[in-house]
């Protein structure tokens, strides 16, 4: 049992691994956008997004063949061992989960892009974390699934943190609101002199 448990902890520790590298770049994809992005219009938005999507089907599926060209099915490097898995043609049944999955995913990347391009990324990023109390809402509703109370606690803090971070983001576009227009008042009031 001691050994199960050494040979699942490299598993463990490259899990995380992965999901800090994931986090990070999930991050700096939204700083980047925001910083570089056009005025925010919707249309921005959507062609962002079929961008996205036609790079994916154009490229991304190469990475298929050569991940299954890989001799993996009795290697000892765990890396190797996590990318064994036989490509296969998917059933009926599994293509009516991956299309509700492409569904799902077109509408969070849309969702996500039109909230970075009409605020930050700081709140886009937390509202993002109402992932973890609501897909615990879904295990609940779907499979009966129960919560812990520190479940509920931590939940309970996420939905607080959302709600302070959208006020305070609410306040903070009303002032510079209000300072853009003082702005262009003082121009009409007081316009620049001409010299001639």
């Amino acid at each position: 049992e001691g050994q199960q448990q050494g040979q699942q902890q490299p598993n463990v520790w490259l899990a995380d691994l992965l999901m800090v590298i994931a986090a990070a770049s999930y991050g700096l994809y939204e700083v980047c956008y925001k910083r570089w992005q056009p005025q925010p219009h919707v249309e921005v938005v959507n062609t962002v997004a079929g961008m996205m999507g036609f790079v994916t089907t154009v490229s991304f599926w190469i990475v298929i063949p050569m991940l299954n060209a890989l001799p993996t099915h009795n290697s000892s490097n765990v890396l190797v061992r996590w990318c064994s898995e036989q490509f296969e043609l998917p059933s009926a049944r599994d293509l009516e989960y991956i299309f509700l999955n492409a569904i799902l995913a077109l509408a969070f990347n849309i969702f996500l892009l039109m909230g970075l391009a009409f605020s930050s990324p700081l709140l886009v990023s937390t509202g993002c974390m109402l992932t973890i109390p609501l897909s615990r809402l879904a295990d609940w509703c779907l499979y009966g699934s129960s919560m812990s109370p520190l479940a509920y606690v931590g939940s309970f803090f996420v939905f607080v943190g959302f709600g302070a971070l959208t006020y305070e983001d609410m306040k903070s576009h009303n002032q510079e609101k209000a300072l853009k227009e003082q702005e262009e008042s003082d121009a009409i009031t007081n316009p620049a002199p001409t010299i001639i």
